[in-house]
């Protein structure tokens, strides 16, 4: 949760990570499209200052957002952060 007390993912964003995940891991391939719902829902900028653009969210404050989303969708979880694979 933020510092206002509010989630920086929705739950229906949730969900929707959470509906892809299966299909992410079958296929071994990058969370495109969850990591697209992450930028446009600025989960990118947690830890980013506000004076920088970001949210401004502490360590705690982001790993709690990062545990809400692994418990619905490991795959953009832990990849989350990573490059996209690129094939040889």
């Amino acid at each position: 949760m933020s510092r206002s007390g509010r989630s920086v993912l929705s739950d229906d964003l949730v969900e929707r990570c959470a509906q892809r995940a299966a299909a992410y891991d079958r296929e071994n391939r990058f969370f495109f499209e969850d990591f697209e719902e992450l930028r446009e829902a600025k989960f990118l900028l947690s830890a980013v200052p506000k004076e920088f653009g970001g949210l401004g969210l502490t360590l705690a404050e982001i790993c709690l957002e990062q545990r809400r989303l692994a418990r619905r969708s490991a795959p953009t979880a832990r990849r989350y952060g990573s490059p996209p694979r690129r094939e040889p």
